[in-house]
């Protein structure tokens, strides 16, 4: 149940969310969804969890304390981590933004709706087929990357991708399959990806190249 509330959800509501956490490790699943007039019941089990996106349950069988991302209805689309705890390649929340342009990296087709349990092996075609697809190019992790190794915490706060640092030596990116690396531009609001042979490309969200 929530640790500090509400106190009125009934015994099988409890009961299935205890058996939607069975991998209690998996800070994903499940997400709670709950509507906007009762925001302030749950609002003392969010307390101090990250920006208050995320509520603290209890289980009998436990003596940890889980958090689990809670959003209201109206917000979903808006929260911090509803879509990008499971897509790699949405980095918005990283990067401020008023809705245009959002900081993403262009996702390969293959994989848009592939879980994240399924991307490790789908990305094994995706990298024979290259970066540039139909004129646009795209973000492709290296081999070695593994969603699963990557903590929580570095996964929203840097990013689930491994970075290296840009050709300047000053900004770092995540670094695709073939060494290049993608550095956000925050003023024009692309990517400014650094090739392996000297100069770059921009390309925005969609893979599409702007110069």
């Amino acid at each position: 149940m929530p640790a500090t509330g509400p106190f009125d959800l009934s015994d099988n509501w409890k009961s299935a969310l205890r058996k939607e956490m069975v991998e209690l490790r998996d800070w994903r699943t499940p997400q709670i969804i709950a509507c906007e007039a009762r925001r302030e019941d749950w609002e003392q089990s969010t307390v101090g969890c990250s920006d208050r996106t995320e509520v603290r349950i209890r289980c009998d069988d436990q003596e940890e304390v889980y958090e689990r991302v809670i959003a209201f209805l109206g917000s979903y689309r808006k929260h911090h981590y509803t879509r990008s705890d499971g897509d790699p390649w949405d980095l918005a929340r990283t990067k401020p933004h008023n809705g245009e342009r959002p900081c993403i990296l262009p996702k390969p087709p293959k994989v848009a709706n592939v879980t994240l349990a399924e991307l490790e092996s789908e990305l094994e075609e995706v990298r024979r087929d290259g970066w540039c697809l139909g004129g646009l190019y795209y973000f492709i992790p290296p081999a070695d990357w593994k969603p699963g190794r990557c903590a929580k915490n570095a996964w929203r706060n840097r990013g689930a991708f491994r970075r290296a640092r840009t050709t300047d030596g000053i900004h770092y990116g995540p670094i695709d399959f073939e060494g290049r690396v993608w550095r956000w531009d925050t003023a024009e609001r692309h990517w400014d990806v650094q090739l392996v042979a000297g100069g770059y490309l921009s390309i925005n969200q969609t893979g599409r190249r702007l110069k």
